[in-house]
């Protein structure tokens, strides 16, 4: 048994150095995902509690289109570190006018047309964004959705057509 040798002083410390290298390694990569990890559930929180908040306010104004309020706030009850705000405004229609005339050529009527849709989507429509916030400590972050609130109730006034309106001058469309 005299031939049999152990590890020399400096094969331990060179293994030891490895082995602390690895395990270094090991927990920083760890770590990186942990992080990774609890980003992604604040954010799958997040987007959860938006959709959450969007869908209630359609569904507490759907039929009461006028009494949207400019802005409302709230809480989430089992997630105090979430807020949410809200803010409504009238939907304002782009001009199409341009599009149908071209060197002061255009249809009249549909000129017409045009600018009484673009009231009604004008009074019909308000632009409701959501904002939520997220806050923890010092750190907050914000997430937005924005949603389009329709008056379906409200009668098209079409020259003419059912919703009444009748051409200019009061002639009655035909």
């Amino acid at each position: 048994m005299k031939n049999q040798r152990g590890f020399t002083l400096f094969e331990v410390v060179i293994a030891t150095a490895i082995m602390s290298s690895a395990a270094l390694l090991l927990s920083n990569a760890w770590g990186g995902n942990r992080i990774r990890i609890r980003k992604i559930e604040i954010n799958n929180q997040a987007a959860f509690l938006l959709d959450r908040a969007v869908a209630e306010i359609e569904v507490e104004y759907a039929n009461k289109f006028l009494q949207i309020p400019e802005d409302d706030a709230g809480v989430f009850e089992n997630y105090p570190e979430y807020s949410w705000v809200m803010k409504s405004q009238k939907f304002e229609m782009p001009d199409l006018r341009s599009l149908l005339v071209s060197d002061g050529d255009g249809d009249e009527f549909m000129l017409l047309i045009i600018e009484k849709m673009s009231e009604y989507f004008n009074e019909s429509i308000k632009e409701v964004k959501v904002t939520l916030t997220y806050k923890k400590g010092k750190k907050s972050v914000k997430y937005s959705a924005t949603t389009f609130m329709v008056d379906y109730n409200r009668p098209i006034p079409l020259p003419g057509g059912a919703g009444g309106g009748g051409l200019p001058g009061g002639v009655p469309g035909g």
